[in-house]
């Protein structure tokens, strides 16, 4: 598993680590979960409930370094991120701890508009 220092970027004044993997964005999923206090449990992001939404293809592990030195962590995509975002279940309901359409499409404009291309900055 590579190692990797992760870029931290800032949503709603919570921090959202992010890496640039092969030219693309990977957002640390326990942040992104802990910004919207999505799935949480006793405080704690609860990271495979919204990975289960997530495709394969659109996840992955990676050491990052952290505070005490690097930890495996679960990664996701953009695309992925809007899945664990807007979480929807197979009957089309909103689980009741989902964000609001409004903060969502807020989160992807900060994604889209701000996020990328700091990403796309700091790789450069």
């Amino acid at each position: 598993m590579d190692t990797a220092h992760p870029i931290i970027l800032e949503y709603t004044g919570n921090p959202i680590r992010a890496v640039v993997i092969d030219g693309r964005p990977w957002f640390v999923l326990n942040d992104v979960c802990r910004a919207f206090s999505l799935y949480m449990k006793n405080g704690q992001p609860q990271v495979d409930q919204p990975a289960r939404r997530i495709a394969e293809e659109d996840q992955k592990f990676l050491r990052v370094h952290g505070k005490v030195g690097p930890r495996a962590v679960r990664l996701s995509s953009v695309r992925g991120l809007y899945e664990a975002v807007h979480p929807r279940t197979r009957r089309g309901l909103v689980p009741a701890n989902a964000p609001t359409p409004a903060a969502a499409n807020r989160f992807r404009r900060w994604i889209e508009g701000e996020a990328v291309p700091a990403l796309e900055r700091a790789a450069a």
